[in-house]
């Protein structure tokens, strides 16, 4: 069984500070991205659901066609003195509906988009002459997981892990996701040249979304750069 220890080979040979903060930052981009669509499908299920219940339920079906009234109102009224009364009459009826309804009426910025395409840094193993590819997932979010976790980053980390599993079926080499201190990794009992023709790949991300690219790319040289504050 292959294992992986801090500062065993590889990565924590060769990582420096530019790789480092592009994987923090990737996953910091991907958790937004994750986070603003599962705002949506919960505030998008709900709506539906406030919209189901109006057509058999008239006291829902009134109170919903007041708020909006009272929105629209205040939101296209030239007198800033009917503005702000339609906005309180608004607010009050959306706090109404919310304690049936949670999240129905939230108004949500548009959210940021998954990234059409991501790398994701490998390096050469001294020890077996395998690789390791290091992946944007927290430790913190890897042990959550095995916690029984199922939060949005957790969801986030499991689509990518699904997706990685997908692609190692095609690629016909024997391999293990680690943890270590500080990184999660996965580990392949290959060489290089089994990447060729398949270091391109997609991964599902999100529920709906579009499948993002993934290109492996090599560790880069040691450069000295950091990340910035």
């Amino acid at each position: 069984m292959l294992t992986a220890q801090p500062g065993e080979d590889g990565y924590a040979a060769q990582k420096h500070g530019a790789d480092q903060c592009r994987i923090q930052n990737l996953w910091s981009v991907l958790l937004e991205a994750s986070t603003a669509e599962a705002q949506h499908s919960d505030r998008d299920r709900s709506l539906a659901r406030l919209e189901e219940e109006r057509i058999s339920d008239c006291f829902v079906d009134a109170l919903y066609e007041e708020f909006l009234f009272w929105r629209d109102l205040s939101l296209s009224s030239p007198m800033r003195g009917v503005q702000s009364k339609a906005a309180r009459h608004a607010d009050e009826l959306r706090r109404q509906l919310h304690r049936w309804f949670p999240r129905a009426l939230d108004e949500l910025p548009a959210g940021v988009a998954f990234p059409r395409h991501i790398e994701l840094p490998y390096a050469k193993r001294r020890l077996d002459l395998g690789l390791e590819i290091y992946l944007p997932i927290p430790v913190t979010t890897w042990n959550d997981i095995a916690e029984g976790g199922s939060g949005v980053s957790e969801s986030l980390a499991m689509g990518l892990i699904w997706g990685l599993a997908r692609w190692l079926r095609s690629l016909g080499c024997h391999s293990q996701f680690t943890c270590t201190a500080t990184e999660v990794r996965l580990v392949l009992e290959c060489g290089e040249e089994r990447l060729a023709g398949k270091s391109d790949f997609t991964v599902e991300l999100g529920e709906g979304a579009n499948p993002v690219a993934v290109r492996l790319v090599p560790l880069r040289p040691e450069s000295g750069e950091g990340c910035a504050e």
